[in-house]
């Protein structure tokens, strides 16, 4: 989980995206790819790479976020194998 001492680069894209999470979903958002940079939403797509795509069309080499929206974030579990050695 995201640790608020933290700076990170698209911190601003992250914190609007969590603030306006519940309106997409309700409009009906949910499972769509957003496309964020700044406090802007730039578009949905339904898969990864057009919103990727779109991106760099519109901002080059500008950061952006693409984001799938979902109510309530997935758990992903690696398995030990994975987990890198300390």
């Amino acid at each position: 989980m995201y640790n608020r001492n933290m700076d990170f680069v698209l911190k601003t894209e992250y914190d609007f995206y969590q603030k306006i999470k519940d309106r997409l979903v309700a409009e009906g958002n949910e499972g769509k790819i957003v496309l964020i940079q700044g406090m802007t939403i730039f578009g949905f797509f339904d898969r990864e790479i057009d919103a990727y795509e779109a991106g760099v069309r519109k901002f080059g080499t500008k950061l952006f976020m693409i984001k799938q929206v979902f109510k309530e974030e997935p758990v992903e579990v690696v398995p030990q194998s994975y987990a890198p050695l300390q």
